[in-house]
């Protein structure tokens, strides 16, 4: 051990080693049917207290674990992205390839053929600072695997911090044949054809083609597992534009969304009641010019016109013959006239064509040019013209940016398009490659009106070419988001989005959308130009056009107004220069609302200075959405510290006895006169009781008189004991314990004292199938601890997957089973969540226990199998700390054995067991004040020797209503019937009037909400299998919560 060389202490009695192995070996006897407690009154744990802790929601995590030095912290978000900071290292610079230093830094395996994990160099580019910034795309057998990429920020020639997706999960047993990309792509386009997709492959300009369907072999993830698949990019016609998954030897299609960004969700609006009262505007006339301008040669011209709005505007044109074009090739260093053939072909320019009132999803569609011979031009013209130039000066001027796509390309503007069935679009477009105007029917006036409008479109040109966020879910909503904001940006004078160009009829307030509130005068999606502005307005769409690609238009709502938050408080100029670097410099394709905070937070470092006043604005502006630094809702509560004393308890290194230890002079531990301990003891949290199962397989406790000093008695917990147990724990308050049988079951049994309720929980793995599909191959549980709230256990189990095509594989992982309901006092509902989404192969991790004081926060081991020169298989151990609501873990110390953690009173320190090449010893290492997840480097001491499995315990009591206490308040908000179906029914006293309700699910995510009806019955049939929270609201904004379980 690095720095164990402090208080040697011994029991002195015992010799000989324990066997160490990889995993926990725990011995199976014959199944016998347990038969009902009889429980013996124990006043000290089966008193019933009110339940301690607050509100604890178990989240589930990406598994993650550094494996360099170099690493110095480790965050995983709930959107499941890395984001790993690293002390000054030469990781960089010693670096063969990329795959060799991910894979020193990444908990991704390395493969040898054909599974061979690389990855691929996208993009480099070095910022203002001289920050380079490094895009990967991680691949399998040569096919990337989609959504998963990362970028890496080198500092002074260090690796200074890397984020984004990384799959780390289980790979295909075999590498399946593809069927030829032309059939998948004929099979995509029946897909489409039966969604009344409208393919033309009519000939345009040579300059606006719509570009060749392409396919591409990608492993796509799905319900855990990588599928081989192609990711096909479809244009049917000029203006649609479609990404599909395909499966590469069946052609099921996976998934499809439309990549055509609108700037309204017309689809979510009912509109027919509005049918005739369209808004015209005249776009057709222009003014009548004074002396034409002399024109010597084919080249640039300038002229000034008036725009929709009836403002004087400058159009930049060109002349070729006596033919003007509205072809703006005046900007330096975007232009380039070698490469340009005028007008049909020009290269680096600003470019406004006519589509004639015609329809780019109708056979006879075609476009032309816009042009006269008098360099006159008219409203409509001038407007979407401008709008392109404006577009351009902005991204030019405010960050440096030449064109769209950074690199002078042109940007095009199609203007008088029609539908699909070509009546006048109340819309606009961008396909990709360029912006599509309508001419407004009911909802709006001629788009090209609204400068904004322009802006946003414009705006995903440029998304599109750097963090290219997937236009579906949330990594949508903030490809809406971030259009908007540089819509308003370009279009500064206000925070509304379509205010110049909507018919007021529709939107009653005026505009489409408003960032400063996107509420915008609604009280639900039913009201147009409504949109969330909290998380706990979240809406969950369906991600087919038809539900809005999962709501991009309506969930952007949050993230405009965590962009307004911060714009207000620091001001515009700097506000979009912090959320330009995030989506250069640190977004990706898969990010997701929690990414786009620590990517502002990281940009606003990079800009001002860690923890500066930007920093601060930052975190303040998205807590201010509910957006938090790893979860949608904070619900990081400690509990207050017990004041009273602390002890330890263990045993020997043979397990044949149990020692009490005081942890300030371990030298005066004392050995107990009880039954030897088969289980790790589970005291409460007062300290007053502690149960365990001994060798003979019965339950024992302990009940102990503290004021007497260490005073104790034991005796059987129950009146008729059985032996036929192998572990048994108590709640925190002594209501209820959870108790496992010796033979080998997936079985946990749960038993409530008050009142007598007792079941037993089959255990599972669940899936991330949609259903709440679950898989049968858990074997059985081992370690076990009740959470603070009493209503969940956290446990490890061994599991086995098995094989047709070799050995099964074994592992142990770590889950949280909903034992109980405090709404219901009742029995939980079964529900499993697992602390990790996937373990890699040779994986395991178990023995957790929570801190004591921070329910959110865990310690565990961390065992890895690996093979090495020799052909020897050895195991690694390591101590690791996660915080389950933000998503961080971190290393707290390697070590030679299971560790067993277990927190200290103050969770200053960390209590383990080490092995010291043969002899077991228990030493503790110290935390961070700031942080219990990270230990204090060199504090690693040895408490006493020959000793293991401690349990760090307090003799006092603590009040536990300073933390937010659902249960408070839940006795006077019930739910019926539990289990819900269809409905449930809210009863509710203390709270009168007019009631607003949320759902939530149990990781803070609003599912469904609107306003109480007077009969009080919620809808719930379109809710999954599961434990969601309610909460009632008032208009006075008194909340009410609790949870209910839907079967």
């Amino acid at each position: 051990m690095r720095t164990l060389a402090t208080i040697m202490l011994s029991f002195g009695l015992f010799a000989g080693l324990t066997a160490q192995t990889p995993m926990k070996q725990i011995p199976n006897k014959p199944f016998v049917e347990p038969k009902p407690l009889q429980i013996k009154t124990t006043p000290a744990i089966n008193s019933g207290s009110n339940r301690l802790g607050g509100q604890w929601h178990p989240g589930t995590l990406s598994y993650v674990k550094s494996k360099d030095e170099a690493v110095r912290s480790v965050k995983v978000a709930t959107s499941g992205s890395f984001w790993i900071d690293l002390a000054p290292n030469e990781l960089w610079s010693s670096r063969s390839t990329i795959k060799n230093l991910l894979e020193k830094i990444l908990p991704v395996e390395i493969q040898s053929e054909p599974w061979a994990m690389d990855w691929n160099v996208v993009s480099e580019q070095t910022d203002a600072q001289r920050i380079t910034h490094v895009r990967v795309q991680q691949t399998l057998a040569g096919a990337p695997i989609h959504g998963q990429d990362m970028v890496l920020h080198i500092d002074k020639g260090s690796l200074r911090d890397l984020n984004g997706f990384a799959w780390t999960g289980k790979l295909p047993a075999k590498l399946p044949a593809p069927a030829p990309a032309k059939d998948a792509i004929g099979a995509a386009k029946n897909y489409l054809q039966g969604k009344d997709v409208k393919f033309q492959d009519k000939a345009l300009f040579e300059g606006i083609q719509h570009p060749d369907d392409q396919a591409q072999l990608v492993w796509y993830p799905s319900n855990g597992k990588l599928v081989l698949a192609y990711e096909i990019d479809m244009h049917p016609n000029v203006m649609d534009h479609w990404t599909l998954f395909v499966e590469a030897t069946t052609f099921e299609v996976l998934e499809a969304y439309s990549e055509l960004c609108a700037i309204a969700p017309l689809q979510l609006y009912d509109l027919s009641s509005f049918k005739g009262c369209k808004e015209e505007a005249d776009h057709a006339k222009g003014f009548e010019m004074g002396e034409m301008p002399a024109v010597v040669a084919d080249g640039a011209t300038v002229v000034t016109d008036q725009d929709l709005k009836g403002s004087n505007r400058t159009v930049n044109g060109y002349l070729v013959g006596s033919n003007f074009f509205m072809i703006d090739a005046s900007r330096p260093g975007m232009y380039l006239p070698n490469q340009s053939v005028m007008p049909n072909e020009p290269s680096g320019v600003i470019w406004t064509v006519d589509a004639q009132n015609g329809s780019p999803q109708q056979t006879n569609f075609e476009i032309v040019h816009v042009t006269n011979t008098t360099n006159n031009w008219k409203n409509l013209e001038v407007s979407a013209h401008y709008n392109g130039g404006e577009a351009y000066e902005y991204f030019r001027q405010k960050f440096g940016r030449n064109s769209i796509n950074g690199s002078g390309g042109n940007i095009i503007s199609i203007i008088n398009v029609t539908d699909q069935n070509d009546n006048d679009m109340d819309n606009a477009f961008w396909n990709g490659a360029a912006i599509f105007y309508g001419n407004g029917d009911v909802a709006f006036q001629p788009l090209a009106k609204g400068l904004d409008v322009a802006g946003h479109e414009m705006s995903h040109g440029v998304i599109q070419h750097t963090a290219n966020l997937e236009y579906v879910g949330q990594s949508g909503a903030l490809n809406e988001s971030y259009a908007d904001i540089f819509g308003a940006m370009i279009d500064r004078d206000d925070w509304q989005i379509g205010e110049d160009v909507v018919n007021i009829a529709v939107f009653p307030t005026g505009t489409m959308r408003d960032m400063a509130n996107p509420n915008n005068g609604g009280s639900s999606l039913n009201d147009r130009g409504w949109q969330p502005k909290h998380m706990n307005e979240f809406q969950n769409l369906p991600e087919t056009p038809e539900g809005d690609n999962g709501g991009v238009h309506v969930n952007s709502g949050i993230a405009n107004k965590a962009f307004f938050n911060l714009a207000s408080s620091v001001g515009k100029e700097k506000a979009e220069q912090i959320y330009y670097k995030a989506l250069t410099d640190y977004l990706v394709k898969s990010s997701q609302f929690v990414d786009m905070r620590n990517a502002a937070e990281k940009a606003a470092t990079d800009l001002h200075g860690a923890n500066s006043t930007e920093v601060i604005a930052v975190r303040n502006a998205f807590a201010g959405v509910g957006i938090g630094a790893g979860a949608g809702e904070d619900y990081e509560e400690d509990i207050e510290v017990n004041g009273g004393d602390d002890f330890i308890l263990a045993t020997d290194e043979q397990q044949s006895d149990l020692y009490w230890i005081p942890p300030g002079n371990p030298n005066q531990f004392v050995k107990m006169n009880v039954p030897k301990p088969f289980s790790r003891p589970s005291f409460t949290d007062d300290g007053t009781a502690c149960v365990y199962v001994d060798q003979n397989g019965d339950m024992i406790v302990i009940s102990f008189d503290w004021s007497q000093g260490l005073s104790y008695q034991d005796g059987f917990l129950e009146d008729n004991p059985q032996g036929i147990w192998r572990n048994v724990v108590v709640s925190k308050d002594g209501s209820k314990i959870a108790y496992t049988t010796s033979n080998q079951r997936n079985e946990i049994f749960v038993y409530d004292f008050p009142s007598g309720a007792n079941d037993v929980f089959v255990l599972f793995n669940p899936t991330t199938a949609s259903g709440g599909a679950n898989t049968g191959d858990v074997l059985y549980p081992d370690v076990m601890e009740w959470d603070y709230s009493g209503e969940y256990i956290m446990y490890d189990a061994l599991s086995r997957i098995e094989s047709s095509f070799g050995n099964g594989i074994e592992y142990w992982d770590i889950s949280f089973l909903e034992a109980w309901n405090n709404d219901t006092e009742s029995l939980g509902s079964g529900q499993i969540g697992k602390l990790f989404s996937a373990l890699p192969e040779n994986i395991s991790i178990g023995n957790a226990s929570f801190s004591k004081n921070s329910p959110y926060i865990i310690a565990f081991d961390y065992l890895e199998t690996y093979t090495d020169i020799f052909g020897q298989e050895q195991t690694d151990y390591t101590i690791l700390a996660a915080n389950i609501e933000s998503g961080e873990i971190n290393e707290i110390y390697q070590n030679t054995t299971l560790g067993y953690p277990n927190y200290s009173r103050l969770d200053d320190k960390i209590l383990f067991t080490y092995d010291d090449f043969g002899t077991l010893l228990l030493a503790t290492i110290d935390l961070q004040n700031s942080n219990k997840t990270l230990p204090v480097p060199g504090t690693d001491v040895v408490l006493i020797n020959q000793a293991q499995k401690g349990v760090w315990f307090t003799t006092g009591n603590r009040d536990f209503t300073a933390t937010e206490d659902i249960s408070a308040n839940t006795r006077r908000l019930r739910v019926t019937p539990q289990p819900a179906e269809e409905s449930i029914t809210v009863s509710c006293e203390s709270l009168t009037g007019n009631l607003a309700y949320t759902i939530f699910d149990l990781t803070g995510r609003s599912l469904t909400y609107g306003n109480l009806s007077q009969d009080k019955i919620i809808t719930t049939g379109n809710l999954m299998s599961g434990t969601y929270l309610l909460q009632l609201k008032s208009e006075s904004g008194e909340t009410l919560n609790t949870k209910f379980v839907k079967q």
